[in-house]
């Protein structure tokens, strides 16, 4: 389990996670039970078992020719949008001003 506990350990911390020690401890054990179900997986013989279907290798797969188009609807989409400047659609604000400024000292 202490191999574990340190796999879990290093996982969280490449992903960015800050965890408790329980926390830690609750992934630990939930990644040494995935390990074990794994492990029983690779257990099962099947060399003698057919897959029952690959996508890849599906014989009804149409393919077809891309078609490109000259239908510019843009003009459509816009005459349901619920306001429009400018061909631009206009959304309430989600971002203060000053926040949207001092972005740009960084750089």
């Amino acid at each position: 389990m202490d191999h574990v506990k340190q796999q879990a350990a290093y996982v969280a911390r490449l992903a960015h996670l800050r965890l408790s020690g329980a926390e830690l401890k609750t992934m630990a054990r939930d990644m040494e039970s995935i390990l074990d179900y794994i492990g029983r997986l690779e257990e099962l013989e099947l060399d003698e078992v057919q897959p029952l279907f690959n996508p890849a290798a599906a014989d009804d797969n149409v393919w077809r020719e891309d078609e490109t188009g000259t239908d510019d609807i843009s003009d459509e989409f816009l005459r349901g949008a619920p306001d429009v400047r400018d061909r631009y659609l206009m959304v309430p604000q989600v971002v203060a001003s000053d926040e949207v400024e001092g972005e740009d000292d960084d750089m």
